[in-house]
């Protein structure tokens, strides 16, 4: 009995030993492949089905130029599709930053970026604001290319002493420079004296 005793007290030992060695493997072995995964997130991409589609709640997307970011979006939905490679935005808020500090907010309810270009074209109650200025429309089209908003829908441009309505508005990020076509209306208080 003894020796069956101390030969099942043996077996068991080494069992519980090479179980534990087992367990420890295995989650090396996982932790490997999370990072791994985590430091190339298109081999996660690349995994999914061309045709398949995936939703991401809190979607933060940066666009960086030689090390230097240009814009950074924020959307509580987006729905990838690997087919078309565009993500479907839901509440969504842009921050352009320019070359000297200063920043560009843009929202709207709805939008779809082009993952391949980071082109964006937006809809629905969409705010433009640069310092003082408030522009808002309600179809607009971003060049990531051109860095060159243009609104597809009559916009309107307000600050603290100026109104101007127009049919479309092309907004050249980089040159600072806002040009307006269409039934162009304005107002400018106290800012001229004739």
């Amino acid at each position: 009995m003894q020796g069956s005793r101390k030969h099942t007290r043996r077996f068991l030992k080494l069992f519980l030993i090479m179980a534990v060695l087992i367990g420890i493997g295995a989650v090396i072995v996982m932790f490997l492949e999370y990072r791994r995964l985590s430091g190339h997130p298109e081999y996660i991409l690349s995994d999914v089905a061309p045709n398949a589609e995936l939703t991401i709640r809190n979607l933060n997307h940066t666009a960086t130029k030689e090390g230097v970011t240009e814009w950074r979006l924020h959307a509580e939905e987006a729905q990838y599709r690997g087919n078309e490679k565009t993500a479907q935005l839901r509440n969504l808020s842009v921050t352009f930053y320019m070359p000297e500090g200063e920043e560009i907010n843009l929202s709207a309810e709805r939008g779809q970026l082009d993952t391949e270009t980071n082109n964006l074209a937006l809809e629905g109650n969409i705010r433009i604001r640069r310092g003082p200025l408030m522009m808002t429309t309600e179809r607009m089209h971003y060049s990531h290319q051109q860095r060159v908003i243009r609104s597809e829908s009559p916009v309107k441009l307000s600050a603290k002493k100026i109104t101007l309505t127009a049919d479309l508005m092309i907004y050249d990020i980089l040159e600072r420079r806002i040009m307006f076509e269409g039934n162009v209306h304005g107002t400018l208080q106290g800012i001229f004296s004739i």
